[in-house]
């Protein structure tokens, strides 16, 4: 057996690896040796990286320089932090986060699910042309905060309804909207709702109908 030139121990670090340094790795039972570089360098499609892959539950981070948890996998929990290491969701971004690289990107939601509100910042509810079975936009408001949305422009004859579903007492929530006549949505109660449809010849939003939310 080759003595490897690299071993896992508690002493200080003398040098860097070198593209010549290697594993020794146990497969079926015979000792073999391999560079990392020859290791990635071998991957195919057919390939699998796995850590962890026998799902002990530990926690795994990476770190870079200026973020000691910029990646964090908490093993209790199979929920994964961005910049935290106490995930309080399946994926929990502590920072700035942003989907797409332009106006018309976005997130979508099934409608089945909802956008909820929790931040003082805005939230940008971005839509591209979706069927009429998805026209439905329910938006929560349920802290301490006002609620502040926009819409974006969006194809010609598409139809959009937004409904209040979760609104705190005696807070409100108010959408900025290119709309014809009009800029601003604002809810007070839930169940509050328009109905727009997009016009491209004014290339604005028009209300089709309003139940109980405040134009302005």
């Amino acid at each position: 057996m080759t003595t490897p030139k690299i071993k896992i121990s508690q002493m200080a670090v003398a040098s860097d690896m070198t593209a010549s340094d290697y594993f020794t790795i146990l497969q079926n039972g015979v000792n073999k040796k391999a560079t990392l570089s020859n290791i990635l360098k071998n991957l195919n499609s057919n390939d699998t990286i796995r850590i962890n892959p026998s799902q002990v539950s530990v926690d795994i981070s990476l770190s870079a320089k200026d973020d000691f948890y910029t990646v964090f996998i908490q093993g209790a929990t199979s929920k994964v932090g961005i910049g935290t290491n106490t995930p309080a969701q399946k994926l929990h971004v502590n920072g700035n986060m942003q989907v797409g690289s332009v106006s018309t990107d976005g997130i979508f939601v099934e409608s089945s699910e909802s956008i909820t509100y929790s931040a003082a910042d805005a939230l940008n509810v971005v839509t591209k042309a979706i069927s009429a079975a998805r026209d439905a936009t329910f938006i929560s408001c349920a802290t301490s905060v006002n609620g502040k949305f926009s819409l974006s422009n969006g194809v010609s004859g598409q139809t959009k309804t937004i409904t209040a579903e979760v609104l705190t007492a005696t807070n409100t929530m108010a959408i900025t909207i290119n709309g014809l006549n009009f800029s601003t949505v604002t809810f007070t109660t839930i169940g509050n709702s328009v109905t727009l449809k997009y016009s491209s010849t004014t290339s604005k939003w028009c209300l089709v109908s309003n139940y109980g939310a405040t134009i302005a």
